[in-house]
């Protein structure tokens, strides 16, 4: 029921990344490599304790779930909203791949043929292969306002046939084969 735009956020995208997710050392380890981007980095999760005392967004991190309502403020809200594939989703997608566009946000994700059969690349999402990448493509969104606004708008448009209902009756569909 919650995963819709947040209209109030919408219009007011601010200048930065949100990350939503449970701390793990990959994210810590692949967010630390962000420092020094001109961007505020937003973490919002569990665990996040456990970062080292180094972390550079430590300032940055609101602990606890973040789910409904709240959720879709801050995706709806965030300049970009990243997407990183855990081990067991390397290559394929994860549930935030459908999330993410179905709350009004901006997806910057690992980049996959699976993800870019629902949200082509650069026309629906944005994708990155390495560090390197994804620090160039949060600056170029960051930089290029209107065509992430088009970008946004069209995962917005893609993700509304991926509803739950419309994804298990796939799912049967398939299983029935």
């Amino acid at each position: 029921i919650h995963h819709v735009p947040n209209k109030i956020s919408i219009q007011n995208y601010t200048k930065g990344l949100a990350f939503i997710g449970s701390w793990d050392k990959e994210r810590e380890d692949l967010l630390t490599q962000l420092a020094g981007i001109d961007v505020n980095v937003n973490i919002y999760g569990n665990g996040w304790s456990g970062a080292a005392r180094s972390f550079p967004f430590r300032s940055s991190i609101s602990p606890g779930s973040v789910f409904g309502q709240d959720m879709s403020a801050i995706m709806a809200s965030s300049a970009v909203c990243l997407n990183p594939l855990r081990a067991q989703n390397k290559g394929a997608h994860n549930m935030r791949t459908f999330e993410t566009p179905a709350m009004g946000g901006l997806m910057l994700t690992s980049r996959t043929e699976e993800q870019q059969g629902f949200f082509p690349e650069n026309e629906a999402c944005y994708m990155y292969g390495d560090i390197e990448e994804l620090k160039k493509k949060i600056e170029y969104i960051i930089r290029n306002e209107q065509e992430a606004k088009q970008v946004r708008a069209r995962g917005m448009e893609l993700v509304a046939e991926h509803s739950y209902t419309n994804r298990v009756r796939y799912l049967l569909e398939e299983m029935a084969c």
